[in-house]
């Protein structure tokens, strides 16, 4: 398979099974990336229920929503964590109620749910052994890179409790009905312990949990210690949330679920294991999501909610799934154009799009004939069937709206749809796969579309490039359009540097002091300007998609804007030299920092490949730059960078070439920054005259050497 990169994660939830020692572990819903049947709207709240009552009232139990009771939520036994449910926001009256005759009401609350809301509802006993109803908002921010959430939440007849990790206490004195965390806990077994505050007496545990990264994991203690024998249990919620960058080298999975009436739960096994894992839990027709799993191979397994992950349950399977580093590839259940449910897995293209463009892509796995795609009135794809292999050829198509509809291949104008039309907004920069699942087959026809998006970037010409003064000015060359300047303007602060859009058809310039200039297609999404800073901005670099970028200043601190995300920084830490510059991943969801002695700072998915931080140097590191995304091979994360020192040494790391450096030369003024050419084969210089040096195949456009310049160029940034 071919890699790409997804910047829109939506990370794997946890299937519904039981673990060791009376831990019962489910899952909630996120807001899938998708178009389709069954899907919540992007407002509503995911609500999930535990039943934490012993005793005579824990018998199962029925939840009532205003009056009516949900189907969704009756039967609940003692210990047990529902499937979650979609509400949209507003305000509820809740009853749990028993499920068997005579019934009788155990507990009512009034609940108001806010929009995209992630919340539990116990049904626990208070510190007097009543029934009692408590509403707990669950986090749905991205954990650590790594790590996953762990809260505690203490709900059961039972006085206040210490919890343990190993043997350091993580959390003092929880008390019913409170909730502590979340704390970040690196993925991987957690051994959990609980005893009565202040004491060494072990209530519960010790039990391991296995921790996935990117998932929250509630732990709720139920029960009552004072019956005899204790009732005093625990029960876990579990559910993801991604985390804040991909775990380095690994590839990303989404699963797309195409069968209907088919509520699953997806289980992955990695070969050489006899351990299955939970991957999606209760995953639904039209659902769309996606997980992150280390290279290697795996089995996956689709089991009916609640049953055991073996292979005469499964009903959907393949072995032998081979994920590469950084892949980015998508699983389909889904039906055969004759009704047969199976499996398929694609790889997903990471090649950038054209400049102002995006991908789309259409991927037949319905139960319906073969079919032809139309952009407005135009055929763009003809006679699509469902059968191995059934993927459109990609097509590059200008960033907008696009109107698609899909009918019966060969259909003789005025075409009748099967599907849409449906509108479309692209993006620049963005691969789009749309998917036909379902069935056009019965009296009632599931047939409808989910829809893929990943982030891949535009690809650049490399035939020109723009310069950048401390007083604004700016100067291009080759195809590098000018769309305007700070020069000639009173500045509150010196520039510092410049990025490009994707595209080349506008520009960023930042100062000092974080002010953002936006030119030609560059849009302005935020900046540091008037605000206090501890040490001044020293680079610029924008996100792939050209939606967003960060800042970095000379003591490493990150600012992010729009939609680049902040994945760490050096900010706070004692450093032996100033940072002077940043380069991104390819897939802007990492980035390096570099200080003045060739020290590498790495963060989010931005490997470590070599630095000169232990070397002696000539004179000290100025700029640097990092391998752009390429079809051939693929760089998700990136493979490597050059750092140039302002004698105009360059310093090549990782799959980072050396094609030659000014570092044997004279030169006029000190070199002040370096930057690549789209196929990672060349690279170009610039020093404080505007002197240009090319490398490689980056070829000379001109240059502002030997011109008088008001302020010296400080950055530089190609097309």
């Amino acid at each position: 398979m071919r890699t790409s990169n997804l910047r829109k994660r939506l990370t794997a939830l946890v299937a519904a099974s039981t673990m060791a020692g009376g831990l019962v572990l489910a899952s909630a819903a996120s807001a899938p990336a998708t178009a389709g049947a069954a899907v919540p709207a992007s407002t509503d709240a995911t609500v999930t229920v535990v039943h934490g009552i012993p005793g005579a009232n824990g018998v199962p139990v029925d939840i009532y929503v205003d009056g009516t009771l949900d189907p969704n939520l009756s039967g609940l036994t003692f210990g047990q964590v529902s499937a979650p449910q979609s509400l949209p926001p507003g305000t509820y009256t809740l009853a749990v109620k028993t499920a068997t005759a005579p019934v009788a009401t155990v507990a009512t609350a009034t609940v108001t749910l806010t929009a995209n809301e992630n919340a539990t509802i116990t049904a626990n006993l208070d510190t007097k052994g009543s029934p009692a109803l408590n509403v707990f908002s669950n986090p749905t921010t991205p954990a650590p890179a790594g790590d996953a959430w762990v809260v505690v939440r203490h709900v059961a007849d039972a006085p206040g409790v210490d919890v343990y990790s190993g043997s350091t206490k993580v959390i003092t004195d929880a008390t019913n009905p409170n909730s502590a965390g979340p704390i970040a806990v690196p993925a991987g077994p957690l051994t959990a312990s609980v005893k009565l505050t202040g004491t060494n007496t072990t209530v519960l545990g010790p039990q391991t949990l296995n921790l996935a990264a990117g998932n929250v994991y509630i732990v709720y203690a139920i029960g009552d210690a004072t019956a005899a024998p204790s009732t005093l249990t625990d029960t876990v919620q579990a559910y993801g949330v991604g985390n804040t960058s991909r775990g380095a080298n690994q590839a990303s999975v989404t699963v797309v679920h195409g069968v209907p009436n088919l509520p699953v739960n997806v289980w992955l096994q990695q070969t050489g294991s006899t351990t299955w894992v939970p991957a999606l839990v209760d995953y639904q027709f039209g659902e769309a999501m996606t997980l992150y799993a280390a290279p290697g191979t795996y089995n996956v397994g689709l089991a009916p909610v609640n049953v055991a992950p073996t292979a005469q349950n499964f009903v959907l399977s393949a072995n032998g799934v081979a994920l590469t580093a950084n892949e980015n590839a998508t699983i389909t259940a889904n039906l055969s154009e004759t009704g047969t449910p199976k499996l398929n897995v694609f790889g997903n293209s990471p090649a950038p799009t054209p400049g102002g463009s995006a991908f789309v892509t259409v991927r037949h796995i319905a139960e319906a004939p073969c079919v032809d795609v139309y952009a407005g009135a135009a055929k763009v794809i003809s006679n699509l069937c469902n059968q191995d292999g059934n993927s459109s050829d990609t097509l590059a198509v200008p960033a907008g709206a696009l109107t698609v509809s899909v009918a019966a291949a060969g259909s003789v104008p005025p075409v009748t749809p099967v599907l849409g039309p449906a509108t479309l907004a692209l993006v620049a920069g963005h691969s789009y796969i749309v998917y036909a699942i379902g069935s056009l087959v019965g009296e009632t026809p599931t047939l409808t579309t989910a829809i893929q998006d990943i982030v891949v970037g535009q690809a650049t010409t490399g035939s020109g490039y723009r310069q950048v003064a401390t007083d604004g000015g700016v100067f291009c060359f080759g195809n590098a359009s000018f769309y305007g300047s700070m020069g000639g303007s009173a500045l509150n602060a010196p520039m510092v540097g410049m990025a490009n859009t994707g595209d080349g058809k506008g520009y960023w310039t930042v100062a000092s002091d974080g002010g953002i200039f936006a030119y030609g297609n560059a849009k302005f999404y935020g900046s540091m300007g008037g605000t206090h800073l501890n040490k001044p901005v020293v680079g610029i670099v924008g996100t792939p998609d050209s939606l967003g970028y960060w800042l970095v200043a000379s003591d490493g601190g990150i600012f992010a804007f729009g939609d680049a995300a902040f994945y760490g920084s050096t900010g706070g830490l004692t450093l032996n030299k100033p940072v002077v510059g940043i380069a991104g991943t390819p897939d802007g969801m990492g980035y390096w920092l570099v200080a003045s002695d060739g020290g590498i700072f790495a963060y989010g998915d931005a490997a470590f490949y070599g630095s000169t931080g232990g070397l002696t140097l000539n004179k000290p590191i100025l700029g640097m730059d990092g391998v752009q995304s390429t079809s051939t091979p693929a760089t998700y994360g990136g493979t490597g960078y050059w750092l140039a020192a302002s004698d105009g040494g360059v310093f090549a790391f990782g799959s980072a070439g050396f094609f030659g450096s000014a570092g044997s030369i004279t030169l006029n003024k000190p070199v002040v920054g370096v930057a690549t050419t789209p196929t990672n084969t060349g690279y170009w210089l610039v020093a404080s005259d505007g002197g240009v040096f090319a490398y490689g195949n980056a070829s000379f456009y001109g240059s502002m050497g030997g011109t008088t310049l008001n302020k010296p160029i400080v950055g530089m940034a190609t097309t």
